[in-house]
């Protein structure tokens, strides 16, 4: 399991700043802050998460591999009884977009699985 401090830090040090280098650039006063984070003494801010976004071009997601993983399960097991739901209904054609794209979602789902 990869924790979000853990891919702080490595994006940090590919690119060879420091902890005082990311304070500077974040307006912090001293690199405690940044060690805080990396170290997962500290919760890792929305700030910290476009920053290392817009400097590193690390996505948000890659930070939450373990969330992620459980929302997108969470969000296809409940896709079919939803889908099953809407087809019962009278279905009308913003109701049949509904449908498609839930399915297209699955689908996506699958391809994506190695």
């Amino acid at each position: 399991m990869k924790k979000p401090f853990n891919t702080l830090r490595m994006h940090r040090k590919q690119s060879n700043l420091t902890q005082a280098d990311l304070a500077f650039l974040l307006n912090h006063t001293d690199n405690s802050f940044i060690s805080r984070c990396e170290n997962g003494e500290r919760q890792v801010t929305i700030e910290i998460l476009i920053a290392y976004h817009l400097l590193f071009g690390a996505a948000v997601s890659e930070f939450f591999v373990d969330q992620r993983t459980t929302v997108q399960s969470r969000i296809a097991s409940r896709i079919k009884p939803l889908v099953a739901q809407l087809e019962k209904e009278q279905l009308t054609p913003k109701g049949a977009e509904r449908i498609a794209f839930l399915l297209q979602f699955l689908r996506n789902l699958s391809s994506d699985r190695p």
